[in-house]
């Protein structure tokens, strides 16, 4: 794993080079815990370089989230490759993906807020009524098997 530290505005840049996985996760937490102490408050993972992400790296990326979002700070992942966008979206963690367009993230997900859509005009008027959505039937089934694992009481250990 390669870090490189750039500064892009007012976010601090980490580009990583290589796999984000158990073997490195410790090295991108400490460099990010690192940048934090230093007093960074805003910082951005350029991940344009990582082939690939672990369940240990994806919980770098939520313990660095949760630690600017404790301080007020804001927190994203992008640009990123194919292969780690697919796995922060299938894992849920979309919010921690940068817009596409611009280096402008605020907030403590690193996203700018949504315009509110409401005015002073229509504040008055009540929701327009959505239709139900049609009726559909989903039936899951799941299986358990347990297994139970005896070693040999002679074994010798």
């Amino acid at each position: 794993m390669e870090i490189t530290t750039t500064r892009s505005g007012d976010f601090l840049v980490l580009a990583l080079a290589g796999r984000l996985d158990a073997n490195w996760c410790q090295t991108v937490q400490d460099a990010v815990t690192a940048a934090i102490r230093a007093g960074e408050h805003r910082i951005r993972l350029d991940m344009t370089a990582v082939p690939y992400v672990s369940s240990a790296g994806l919980r770098v990326l939520l313990t660095a989230y949760k630690q600017l979002r404790a301080i007020k700070g804001a927190f994203a992942v992008g640009p990123s490759s194919p292969e780690a966008r697919s796995v922060l979206e299938l894992a849920g963690l979309e919010m921690l993906l940068a817009p596409a367009t611009g280096n402008s993230v605020t907030g403590s997900a690193g996203f700018q807020p949504a315009p509110s859509s409401t005015s002073p005009s229509s504040a008055s008027a009540p929701p327009p009524v959505a239709e139900p959505p049609p009726a559909t039937h989903v039936s899951l089934r799941a299986t358990s098997e347990l297994h139970t694992l005896t070693a040999p009481s002679d074994s010798g250990l």
